[in-house]
């Protein structure tokens, strides 16, 4: 009865938003060779924005085809339990033997994964290089209608969502105010009470601004046990602000994840405070990560506007100190990209 009901209200929902246009009943349309549809909308196919790529599995009678730190592989399984919209890893990886004894397909970052296979209907975006079993039909985007998911996105609908159990996703972002729902914020929150300053009198709003955060002292300890190799003190340090936040206690798995989840937590906790840069490049992904996670022309790889360069992980050497220091200091890596 549950079930049915379910898919009763799916059909209705559907009928709603994409045969009846209710949403958009207010707004423009345009014709097409189905009739009406809203302005801006066109007709087409999957194919027409992605390739549709199926997974496979490599045989579980051989225990090398299997590791903890391998490539990662995804089971309809995994999405049933991800609470986020992205989504790195599965329960466990396949080395590159299973990989090549099998018929599954590594998909680029940001593509799309569907579940089609019990559980049937789950969906996630890949957030680095993946494959799947054979219960997905999954789709990897064209690059000229694929958008790298932009920072925003990636962090208030995959690290700190608005459903989720932290409690600091209603400090950092903001949906509306009181009993007002702010305009434009289906994807994108502004920014929360914690970057509020509802007295502020010209440049002296009398709030308190932190030197060093506790937060930040815990977390680099969790970062200091984790390179130490004694992931249990490491894990002690992390829980003390995921626990906090409403987070339950962290479930050990490897250390790829371990360390993946320290620096997620370092995100989630110092929103906004003027250093994850600092922490991307002493981690050696800068780069890496603001090419990946930006939707903005200047901060992609190979747009007509692109301006990035690896170079600008740090602020070039005034020609003054270069001189002083009788050209021990230089910016020579800067030169080398022609700027």
């Amino acid at each position: 009865m549950i079930n049915d009901n379910l898919e009763e209200q799916a059909k209705a929902l559907f009928k709603s938003w994409f045969v009846d246009f209710e949403p958009f009943k207010n707004g423009p349309f345009a014709d097409s060779e189905l009739g009406k549809i809203p302005q801006g909308w066109t007709i087409g196919t999957l194919s027409d924005v992605g390739d549709v790529i199926g997974g496979g599995t490599p045989s579980k009678a051989v225990s090398e085809y299997y590791t903890n730190e391998g490539i990662a592989w995804i089971t309809p399984k995994d999405l049933s339990t991800n609470n986020c919209k992205f989504i790195s890893r599965g329960e466990t990886d396949i080395s590159e033997l299973g990989y090549k004894n099998s018929n599954a397909k590594l998909m680029p970052r940001g593509s799309i994964l569907f579940s089609s296979r019990a559980p049937i209907g789950y969906i996630s975006i890949a957030k680095n290089e993946i494959c799947t079993n054979q219960g997905f039909k999954s789709i990897v985007p064209q690059k000229a209608v694929c958008t790298a998911m932009r920072p925003n996105v990636y962090f208030c609908q995959g690290l700190q969502s608005k459903m989720g159990k932290d409690i600091r996703a209603k400090y950092n972002m903001a949906w509306g105010y009181e009993d007002k729902t702010f305009n434009s914020t289906n994807t994108r929150p502004w920014c929360g009470p914690k970057f509020w300053c509802p007295n502020m009198q010209a440049s002296a709003d009398g709030n308190n601004y932190k030197v060093f955060r506790y937060a930040d002292a815990l977390l680099m300890m969790a970062e200091c046990y984790f390179y130490k190799e004694n992931y249990e003190k490491s894990i002690e340090y992390l829980d003390m602000t995921r626990t906090r936040a409403g987070l339950g206690n962290y479930i050990y798995r490897t250390p790829a994840r371990l360390e993946e989840e320290i620096r997620n937590e370092r995100a989630r906790e110092l929103f906004g405070e003027f250093q994850r840069k600092y922490d991307l490049v002493r981690w050696g992904i800068w780069y890496d990560a603001v090419t990946s996670n930006s939707d903005y022309g200047p901060l992609q790889l190979n747009t007509t506007s692109s301006l990035i360069k690896p170079c600008h992980r740090y602020y070039p050497i005034p020609d003054t100190e270069v001189t002083y220091s009788k050209n021990n200091l230089d910016n020579n890596e800067y030169k080398a990209y022609g700027l």
